[in-house]
């Protein structure tokens, strides 16, 4: 698909102004260590990498997936349809790999050795990012709240997040790392480092090169999809149908 030029004049526009509300938070940059590659064709929901092993979820009616991919290349290595709902964000808690759905409440659970079906269950409202953490989860749903969930899924608490004491609605996919939880926000070229105890926000990772780079052609393949090695001590960070995966360290701008 040729890129239009109103399409990428509407994108700057929408990233200055971004920028502009941002501004006055601790700035970082994603520094790039290594490029992978990415699956054009592959709707990016949401990644997860534990132990040394990389995990995809995409999304779209019928070509909803989960994928392992070697991450040393970014390569597929093997994928499991799951063409009865638009697949969402991803988590690997213990031997389990958790499979969000956006709008059919339902989550789904793979053995993470064999990516064999191993149940479902439900859960209230939608589905968008999801990551492990401590013994439960942090899950969004494309609102301004982070909501927290034990081992069994039950919600122990709701956390806002705002900036300047406006609500940052449209948290995509999500991972915690260290003492923080890391969001990116859909439509956005910013990932947001976020106090999970308050919800404020403590720095903001200005992605725009990043997507400059993976030259996305049409306004749906934005910014998504975030992981943490804790072995490298780096992020992950892709986009929905990018030819490129990024590992990157997020450094002060």
């Amino acid at each position: 698909m040729r890129v239009s030029g109103p399409f990428l004049l509407r994108r700057a526009v929408r990233h200055a102004l971004q920028r502009a509300w941002f501004a006055g938070v601790p700035r970082m940059a994603p520094r790039i260590v290594r490029r992978l590659d990415h699956d054009r064709e592959a709707f990016t929901q949401g990644l997860v990498m534990r132990g040394g092993r990389l995990f995809e979820s995409t999304g779209r009616p019928g070509r909803s997936q989960l994928r392992e991919l070697d991450p040393a290349t970014g390569r597929l290595v093997r994928a499991v349809a799951v063409p009865e709902v638009w697949a969402e964000g991803i988590a690997l808690h213990g031997d389990r790999l958790v499979q969000l759905t956006w709008k059919h409440r339902t989550a789904y659970l793979y053995d993470a050795a064999s990516l064999g079906r191993a149940g479902e269950f439900a859960y209230d409202g939608e589905g968008w990012g999801l990551d492990a953490c401590g013994d439960g989860f942090v899950m969004t749903d494309g609102t301004h709240q982070l909501t927290f969930r034990d081992a069994a899924f039950r919600v122990t608490r709701t956390v806002e997040v705002r900036l300047k004491g406006w609500p940052v609605r449209h948290l995509n996919d999500v991972v915690f790392a260290g003492d923080r939880v890391y969001a990116n926000v859909w439509q956005s070229g910013h990932i947001l480092e976020i106090d999970p105890r308050q919800g404020t926000v403590t720095g903001c990772i200005d992605c725009t090169a990043l997507i400059r780079e993976a030259a996305p052609a049409d306004p749906e393949h934005v910014l998504n999809g975030i992981a943490f090695d804790e072995g490298s001590g780096c992020f992950l960070v892709a986009g929905k149908c990018w030819p490129v995966m990024f590992v990157v360290r997020f450094e002060p701008d």
